[in-house]
């Protein structure tokens, strides 16, 4: 008598679902779980998110250098002579290309992607004129 005053309810349960339009996420495994049975997995949900197997990469890269001691026409160089250093770092691959201009002597550049990275930094004095190149190459995998 228990087990069919139960099945009873969920049947009207299911009826009031289905007259206020919420009948189309029931499923049997309600009427299962109301009457003791285990309940199954629910088909409405979806799977886990699972990792992307081919996310980028994102690694981090240090940079330091040392101060010029002349110009290029030979004539001293002193730390209040320089305005900064722009880094610029660059991947052909994907064609990311990050611009930094610092006054320290050092940069952490982050966020970097798979693939070969090409840095660079050139010193820039108190007038704007912008020093020679330097050239660095780095794999990032």
């Amino acid at each position: 008598m228990v087990l069919l005053k139960n099945a009873v309810l969920v049947c009207c349960f299911a009826l009031l679902l289905s007259a206020c339009g919420g009948a189309e996420n029931a499923t049997n495994s309600e009427a299962d779980t109301a009457l003791g049975a285990e309940p199954g997995p629910d088909p409405v949900s979806p799977d886990p998110v699972s990792p992307d197997p081919i996310a980028p990469i994102q690694a981090s890269v240090t940079l330091t250098w040392d101060m010029p001691q002349s110009r290029e026409n030979s004539t001293a160089l002193t730390a209040d002579d320089i305005r900064g250093y722009e880094v610029s770092a660059y991947n052909p691959a994907t064609n990311e290309r990050i611009i930094e201009e610092v006054k320290s002597l050092s940069l952490l550049v982050e966020n970097l992607s798979k693939g070969l990275w090409e840095f660079e930094v050139v010193a820039i004095d108190s007038t704007g004129i912008r020093g020679s190149v330097s050239y660095l190459s780095k794999q990032i995998n």
